[in-house]
């Protein structure tokens, strides 16, 4: 007996039969993105970030040509979160944003950063997607100087999104 195709993304092809049972084939689509290079953060500004390279991508949810988006490619409930690492600089405060279709923030973060070390930082939200629905993620801090959101292996900057539940089931 041959092994499913692991591999295949997911499609209108398969997600569920109509009895709700999932295929032995079936890849939830899901991505992570992240930087190879730190990404400025100007003083007192925000900055919709870009990534340079994917981790994985299931389902063709992200592009290069489109660095700064997520999309959803079958409508449903998503789990997304982001990741960054601001350095040591205790002026001011730094926030992350999830915003979905360049208008609507579905999940926020907003904290003064600590004295004298690193911030970590996430943000993470589950919200209904539309097919073609994207998400990006915008980073704010408002010191009074350029800040580089720093490159830490599999910790920042990162980006991921993946379908918890489709919106209905679709037979193959």
């Amino acid at each position: 007996m041959a092994l499913p195709d692991y591999t295949k993304p997911l499609d209108a092809d398969f997600i569920a039969t109509s009895a709700g049972d999932i295929r032995d084939n079936w890849v939830a689509p899901s991505v992570r993105v992240h930087s190879t290079s730190a990404i400025i953060v100007q003083a007192s500004s925000t900055l919709t970030l870009t990534y340079t390279a994917e981790r994985w991508d299931t389902a063709g949810s992200w592009s290069s040509t489109a660095s700064s988006r997520l999309i959803a490619t079958v409508a449903g409930k998503y789990s997304i979160i982001a990741n960054v690492r601001w350095p040591s600089n205790a002026d001011g405060y730094r926030a992350l944003a999830i915003r979905r279709n360049g208008v609507t923030d579905i999940g926020g973060v907003h904290a003064a950063p600590p004295t004298g070390t690193v911030m970590d930082m996430q943000v993470f939200s589950v919200a209904n997607m539309s097919a073609n629905d994207y998400v990006e993620v915008l980073a704010t801090q408002t010191s009074t100087s350029s800040l580089a959101i720093a490159v830490s292996s599999q910790i920042s900057p990162e980006f991921m999104m993946t379908l918890v539940s489709a919106t209905t089931a679709i037979s193959t």
